[in-house]
């Protein structure tokens, strides 16, 4: 890896992962251990608004890095797209100018080709929580995937999810995949996305999370 140890963190977030975190508290932190360390400060841009739950993750990992390491580890997390897109942010943690991140999976399809098998539409969504988190998280899988994000120069601190495949609309139910059809949707900035929904009929339109709700 170049210009000393990065770290990935390749996650779709959720309330719940930040109820996990949020279960630590400060007084399990043991910052003797970390005595002979020397202070640092890690970067940790994403692209998520403050109030979503990803951001909501990465300042709690902030909150109890700097408690467990008694202020010997700094986190400067920078939300919202600061220093660019979710694929900027990856190239950024690849050549070490960012220490730490969290986004979609999407954004690593550039540096780990494989990883685009999480682009298929609805992959997942027969599937409970627990199932995914198993296979993603621990075993074969997870080895396979520890290795194509090594190899790419990236750490993989884990997966986490956001549910199964969700799409939301205010003036048409979706029962199946023809009630799609001609629809304007919006989609990830992926290419695999962009092909995937229009083979379901739709009219996509690949927009960043930090400008989706003025886009809607």
């Amino acid at each position: 890896m170049k210009r000393g140890k990065m770290f990935y963190l390749s996650m779709v977030l959720t309330m719940a992962a930040a109820m996990i975190l949020s279960s630590f508290s400060a007084a399990m932190a043991d910052p003797a251990k970390y005595a002979s360390l020397k202070p640092m400060t890690l970067l940790y841009p994403h692209t998520s608004p403050k109030t979503e739950a990803n951001a909501l993750m990465a300042d709690l990992i902030k909150k109890y890095a700097e408690a467990e390491t008694g202020g010997k580890l700094t986190i400067e997390v920078m939300p919202a797209a600061q220093l660019g897109t979710a694929q900027e942010t990856a190239q950024q943690l690849q050549d070490g100018s960012v220490s730490i991140s969290s986004e979609q999976v999407y954004s690593m399809v550039d540096f780990i080709p494989e990883v685009s098998v999480f682009d298929m539409l609805f992959m997942f969504s027969t599937y409970d929580k627990n199932t995914i988190d198993k296979t993603l998280n621990s075993g074969p899988v997870n080895k396979f995937l520890q290795e194509r994000y090594n190899k790419a120069g990236f750490q993989l601190l884990g997966y986490m999810q956001g549910a199964t495949f969700r799409e939301t609309t205010s003036n048409r139910k979706l029962n199946g995949p023809a009630d799609f059809k001609g629809m304007k949707i919006r989609t990830l900035p992926s290419n695999n996305f962009v092909v995937g929904w229009k083979a379901m009929g739709t009219a996509p339109t690949p927009i960043t999370i930090g400008e989706l709700y003025l886009s809607l």
